[in-house]
């Protein structure tokens, strides 16, 4: 913004009839002019003093400075807070639009699979779907505690059983227990 701009907005700006964007600009334009400064306060002791002149009838002191700052400080959190305001309504908006998109695909899905408890959508809204993600972790390790038992009790198994000594057979299929001296036929020799 030009200071011709500037100084031409003076006076809506001390009626208040500048829109919101102008007001923005006009803001930060007299914050690093000094001399439209300057002129803004000429113009506010003027029509300040009137005002006040107008509303009282007595002769008072008029800190004029001061209200021409608390009226700027006064615009700047306005402008603040209409920013903050449409940050809100763009978030508003944004999570609008995703709940659309989830109602459509619910719909979509529904009308595709004809139930709609197996629809995503709906077990992550109706809490289902983190039953079954806590059922899962429930099961691998009930799973995992399983497995661990039987690997330790193989292992003790194979440390406290040794396995028994297999007797070695004869040319003749007799083995070393056979103590009587019959042969396989049970005739001796």
């Amino acid at each position: 913004m030009d200071c011709k701009r500037a100084q031409s907005m003076v006076t809506p700006y001390i009626l208040k009839k500048l829109n919101d964007k102008e007001l923005e600009e006009f803001l930060d334009h007299i914050s690093n002019c000094r001399e439209c400064y300057e002129e803004l306060e000429i113009y506010y002791t003027v029509h300040y003093t009137l005002q006040r002149l107008d509303d009282e009838e007595g002769s008072t002191v008029y800190d004029v400075e001061n209200a021409l700052q608390n009226n700027l400080e006064e615009s700047r959190f306005y402008v603040w807070k209409t920013r903050i305001a449409h940050f809100y309504r763009i978030g508003i908006m944004m999570l609008a639009q995703i709940f659309l998109i989830l109602v459509l695909f619910s719909q979509v899905e529904f009308w595709r699979t004809g139930d709609l408890q197996s629809n995503p959508v709906y077990r992550l809204l109706s809490g289902d779907e983190e039953k079954n993600r806590v059922e899962d972790r429930k099961e691998r390790s009930v799973s995992f505690r399983r497995k661990e038992r039987i690997k330790e009790n193989t292992k003790e198994e194979s440390m406290t059983e040794p396995e028994p000594p297999k007797e070695p057979a004869n040319a003749e299929g007799i083995s070393g227990s056979d103590t009587d001296g019959k042969g396989k036929d049970g005739k001796g020799e």
